[in-house]
């Protein structure tokens, strides 16, 4: 009988981290004030909240279907007209505001230290979700897999630093799951951020990989696939799509955010 599994213990942070916490109190991520609530103080906790919203059950696009008067898991118009590769996508909130500056710094290998407080944020707004999940997966006997979106060595070795894999490593840590590295960047890709749509699609054909050899194959498992912002979705499809040809079975893609127009 295939097990069950839960994300409750893993919502109580580590007695160490609240000790730490208590003795060394950090600042608001946003503006280093002093934080009335954990992470932020309360006008930038409420500037976040202005960048949240309902989100699109397939992208993460901020988007109400009751208010547009359909059902509760209907996609928004874009995934209606073409279905993104990934099964379901999580984002804080729009890629705008206090969120947008987060998202800048955690660039830097500077800002890697942001990582673990904002997948803090990430999980404590969609404990739900990511419990769900986790549940759907032991279906196939085995956890989620976690797995970033790689950079290729290249850039990897020059930057020395990937955001998406702080953020996964803090995801595998919060949710007490596995960490694996079976996606390869096999085409170096020009920056993607001044490319339109079309050219990102035709920019990461086939540019991602699974490896055979991986210590953690992801034939017959769910995946939790991490990147730092979902913008045209196009890397993330790409890697989705890899992943499936992979064998994965479901593909999540989780982000900090989601950019408010994805044309």
């Amino acid at each position: 009988m295939p097990p069950s599994f839960t994300i409750n213990a893993a919502l109580n942070r580590p007695w160490w981290q609240a000790a730490r916490t208590l003795v060394f109190p950090e600042g608001c991520l946003v503006c280093g004030g002093r934080p009335e609530t954990e992470h932020f103080c309360e006008p930038c906790r409420g500037d976040l909240q202005k960048c949240q919203g309902p989100q699109c059950v397939r992208c993460a696009l901020i988007w109400d279907p009751v208010t547009a008067g359909f059902g509760p898991e209907v996609p928004c118009p874009h995934c209606r007209k073409r279905l993104p590769p990934f099964d379901e996508a999580l984002a804080i909130g729009i890629y705008e505001g206090p969120l947008r500056s987060l998202c800048l710094r955690i660039k830097s290998r500077h800002g890697a230290w942001l990582a673990p407080r904002l997948i803090d944020v990430l999980v404590n707004s969609h404990h739900q979700v990511f419990e769900r999940w986790m549940t759907n997966a032991a279906a196939a006997g085995l956890p989620p897999l976690v797995v970033p979106v790689p950079l290729h060595w290249t850039r990897r070795w020059w930057r020395g630093y990937n955001q998406a894999e702080a953020l996964a490593q803090a995801i595998a840590g919060r949710l007490d799951l596995t960490l694996g590295k079976p996606l390869r960047r096999i085409q170096r890709t020009r920056k993607l951020a001044p490319l339109t749509r079309t050219e990102r699609q035709v920019e990461l054909k086939d540019a991602f990989r699974v490896q055979p050899w991986s210590r953690h194959p992801v034939a017959g498992r769910d995946v939790i696939l991490v990147d730092d912002i979902l913008t045209t979705g196009a890397t993330c499809n790409t890697a989705a799509r890899a992943l499936k040809r992979g064998g994965a079975r479901k593909v999540y893609t989780v982000v900090l955010a989601r950019a408010k127009d994805p044309r």
